[in-house]
């Protein structure tokens, strides 16, 4: 019986490990769609998309596709949240921030926030990027957020605020890919713990059953 259960454990494990890593890398809180070929430069501006969630949700991750132009990105992402205020970015963040342990995947870029951010279901809110130390386009030009593929139209429509002054939102016809993402593996931490009360019952039952 206990080598039995030992063995079934490790198995458990190795399989909710397995599984959870999938479940991991699917979930995801809002989409808002697939890249393209296209982008709008974000070196010398913030962009920002807007978002309404189905259901209260935390972000603590974010994901992006951009271009990058023959090396030119800096290596700082600089993140913004927004109030909506008439169909535009309110003029300033309620949280913002640079992102933390940035991934690069050819030309998807991950981050973590500096303090999740928890958004409530059926409120629009903004997601703004901005993909360099600083606003001069002198110097780093060019990095691109990738814009939607196939010319695909979600919400209300990108904004734009020139050199980072959030009293000057225009807003264009161009929406980007993102995703809003929650703490890596917490998808993974409720599927072993479910896996692993079922195969323990199912463990027990056996164990009944022998004697």
């Amino acid at each position: 019986m206990r080598k039995w259960v030992r063995g079934t454990l490790v198995w458990a494990a190795a399989l909710a490990a397995s599984v959870g890593v999938r479940d991991a890398g699917a979930q995801v809180l809002y989409d808002n769609g697939a890249p393209g070929s296209g982008g709008i430069e974000v070196t010398i501006r913030v962009l920002a998309e807007d978002v309404v969630l189905g259901e209260n949700a935390t972000v603590e991750r974010v994901r992006i596709w951009a271009i990058e132009d023959l090396d030119a990105w800096s290596g700082t992402i600089e993140y913004f949240f927004f109030d909506d205020d008439g169909g535009a970015p309110a003029d300033s963040a309620f949280a913002s921030g640079l992102g933390q342990t940035i991934s690069v995947v050819g030309n998807q870029y991950t981050f973590g926030l500096e303090t999740p951010v928890a958004l409530q279901a059926g409120v629009t809110y903004w997601v703004g990027i901005h993909m360099d130390d600083d606003y001069d386009d002198g110097t780093d030009c060019c990095v691109f957020w990738s814009t939607l593929a196939g010319g695909a139209q979600m919400g209300s429509g990108a904004a734009s605020a020139t050199a980072g002054f959030f009293d000057n939102w225009g807003i264009t016809p161009n929406h980007h890919a993102f995703q809003l993402l929650p703490e890596p593996g917490s998808a993974a931490a409720g599927m072993a713990a479910l896996l692993l009360v079922a195969v323990i019952r199912r463990g027990g039952a056996t164990g009944r059953r022998r004697a």
